[in-house]
């Protein structure tokens, strides 16, 4: 009887609450992920990816040594996601099934994010399809590298604090599986750090709202996400002498995003700088050119929404979800900014008596956070925009909904079914 009571009020037992159709249309896609799997593996040899190479050899150094310290992992540079990797044998098919359960999971918090933004069954059916048929995912789900992994936390983190401020109020579970997520995604790759901030400002203002420290919850959020990564510092300082918490590469990806060469594009590459005086380089550039600086901030805001081009990812055919929600994705990007922004000034904090209201600014600040992320460090490809695809296709599907909406409200008809009104 607990245990229906606490679905009831998760909202997992309502009517129009996710159910068989949504298990069953992530089942099938689950299983086109699989024949893609075995044709690749009947076929010979799978590209492990860019990068991962690298991540498979660290993960069978990590694997050889002698203590889960990992001494032949003596390369600092790379995130520790490769331990991630090891921990399923780094073999191809324990990477696969990784990959496979988290993108699973993915298509799981999709389908509940869609939920809280009051999208019924067709319109979530499509979010699910729309980034489980997304064909990158194809590859990322085989390759070794971080991408899908980084996906499922960053849309997970959304979906599970896209709750009514009363439940964040009262469900310390909840900031204990979201601060899991967090803790897991930032390990793997510290570029979704962003996600443990929308925590911390959720928590804040809960703390503020309600006059209480809300100790409880901030344990439960920030005991998870400080964990792994404090662990990993305490493993590098006991092995090389130095707190580092993620890599060293902070301080390179933001010189390859502001030096003498830099377009904003992969090419071309500057020469590799010391690792030590990387960032401080990158400094020098921007204050002896802000006006460059300036230029290639935009460029990159701007190509974040670009479609991909062919020989990225695949035939243009098989890139439906750019050229359709990727420009409704950025629409849906403004209006949301608009709507929360509203009700912000209604609130005067970002807790919300809807789930609806608490998703938009979820999404919207995530969303935000990657858009810095992408102007500041490193260099614009597609690929670097994969983890922020779930977040995209949500607001495409959420931006057609609307205006499916609209439509009927001008129309002056209530909406019959699912597309008529």
């Amino acid at each position: 009887m607990k245990l229906m009571n606490w679905l009831r009020s998760e909202g997992h037992c309502r009517a129009d609450g996710p159910g068989w159709p949504d298990a069953l249309a992530t089942l099938l896609i689950a299983a086109l992920h699989v024949a893609y799997f075995t044709l690749c593996l009947r076929r010979g040899h799978i590209d492990p990816g860019v990068d991962g190479e690298v991540y498979r050899q660290l993960a069978r150094d990590y694997l050889a040594s002698e203590s889960f310290l990992g001494e032949k992992c003596r390369i600092v540079f790379w995130t520790p996601w490769y331990v991630i990797i090891a921990l399923v044998g780094a073999t191809q098919s324990g990477v696969f099934l990784l990959q496979l359960s988290f993108f699973i999971l993915t298509l799981v918090a999709i389908a509940g994010a869609a939920q809280q933004l009051g999208l019924s069954l067709f319109w979530r059916l499509l979010a699910i399809t729309a980034y489980g048929l997304y064909w990158p995912t194809f590859d990322y789900v085989v390759f070794y590298q971080y991408e899908n992994f980084l996906a499922w936390a960053v849309v997970t983190t959304v979906w599970l604090l896209g709750r009514e401020r009363e439940v964040l109020r009262t469900r310390w579970q909840r900031w204990l599986v979201a601060g899991a997520v967090v803790g897991l995604g930032v390990f793997a790759h510290s570029r979704v750090a962003g996600v443990a901030l929308l925590g911390g400002v959720i928590l804040v203002a809960l703390s503020f709202r309600s006059r209480r420290p809300h100790v409880k919850l901030h344990a439960a959020f920030w005991g998870p996400v400080i964990l792994p990564t404090l662990l990993w510092g305490i493993r590098n300082r006991l092995l090389f002498g130095q707190w580092i918490l993620s890599s060293t590469s902070f301080g390179y990806n933001f010189y390859v995003g502001f030096n003498p060469v830099a377009t904003g594009s992969f090419m071309p590459q500057p020469p590799y700088p010391p690792l030590d005086r990387a960032a401080e380089m990158a400094l020098e550039f921007i204050r002896s050119h802000p006006g460059r600086a300036a230029e290639l901030v935009v460029w990159k805001l701007v190509r974040f929404w670009e479609i991909s081009r062919p020989d990225q990812f695949g035939p243009w055919w098989l890139l439906w979800q750019e050229w359709i929600l990727m420009p409704l994705g950025l629409v849906a990007f403004m209006m949301m900014l608009g709507r929360v922004g509203r009700s912000l000034l209604r609130e005067r904090w970002p807790l919300f008596p809807t789930s609806a209201e608490a998703t938009l600014f979820n999404l919207s600040f995530v969303m935000v956070y990657f858009l810095a992320f992408t102007a500041v460090f490193y260099v614009f490809t597609p690929r670097f925009r994969l983890p922020t695809m779930p977040l995209i296709v949500l607001a495409g599907v959420w931006c057609l909904h609307e205006g499916w909406r609209e439509t009927c409200k001008k129309r002056g008809k209530a909406p019959q079914s699912e597309l008529t009104c």
